[in-house]
């Protein structure tokens, strides 16, 4: 088994990204609205930029070939810009050894508004589908 790990890669799903982040904020149980929108809102902004910028779909496809040509593949193919750093970034966070602020700025989000400490708010449940 092989595992195809693509970071940033530009393609049109990025249109599908807009939708589903000014659907999923449109969602917000009241008073998430005002504390997360801002924050959730930067980091989708980052997202896309990141995927704007990222690798065309043809590095995955060559990937792919190179995987299944090889004759001892590898367990695991990164692939894309920032792959690396994204990889290590969520094997660290798992290992604790990123801390939030850490990935806050990475993926650009700033304080929660109104927010001098975390927000006494009960966790966001999202409706089943």
């Amino acid at each position: 088994m092989v595992l195809i790990e693509p970071a940033s890669i530009h393609t049109a799903a990025i249109g599908k990204l807009r939708r589903d982040a000014d659907r999923v904020i449109a969602e917000f149980p009241p008073g998430g609205k005002d504390l997360y929108q801002d924050a959730y809102q930067q980091m989708i902004q980052t997202a896309i930029a990141r995927e704007q910028q990222g690798s065309p779909p043809g590095a995955v496809a060559e990937t792919v070939a190179r995987a299944v040509s090889a004759r001892r593949p590898r367990a695991r193919y990164l692939v894309g810009k920032d792959a690396r750093l994204l990889a290590t970034m969520a094997r660290c966070h798992r290992l604790a050894c990123v801390s939030v602020p850490v990935m806050n700025r990475a993926f650009a989000v700033t304080r929660l508004r109104n927010s001098a400490a975390p927000p006494k708010v009960p966790p966001m449940v999202w409706p089943a589908r």
